[in-house]
């Protein structure tokens, strides 16, 4: 039951960063005003940088190869993009945003801490 719910959560947390990734190639200019927007700099190459980082994540968590690489990568673009979008913590939707990627944040840290689990393509050593 462990192993499948380790592979379950993985696979919670990447479909939310994959759908995000390719919605941000489907509407690349409009997100690109918006970055532009909350003074996010260079965004062509931002936005790059922020596709390439969710969707390798999150085929690392999907197939469990890499695993801790691509929760390294996710949170590299977790923690930048929370701040930039959703750091106004006295506005209540902002608030909500940032608790909930808070907890995602936390998702990431424990499989970064305990590995991908046994359900894994590429499974390392300390995952159990």
């Amino acid at each position: 039951m462990k192993s499948f719910a380790a592979l379950l959560g993985r696979w919670c947390l990447a479909y939310l960063f994959l759908n995000a990734g390719i919605y941000q190639i489907l509407h690349f200019q409009d997100v690109q005003v918006l970055m532009a927007a909350h003074g996010i700099p260079l965004t062509e190459f931002t936005l790059g940088v922020s596709i390439f980082f969710q969707i390798l994540g999150a085929v690392c968590l999907i197939f469990g190869i890499w695993v801790r690489f691509g929760t390294v990568l996710l949170m590299l673009f977790l923690v930048p993009a929370t701040w930039y979008f959703h750091s106004d913590i006295t506005n209540p939707e902002h608030s909500a945003q940032f608790m909930k990627n808070l907890a995602i944040l936390g998702g990431l840290l424990h499989i970064l801490v305990y590995g991908s689990g046994v359900l894994a393509l590429g499974r390392d050593k300390s995952s159990k």
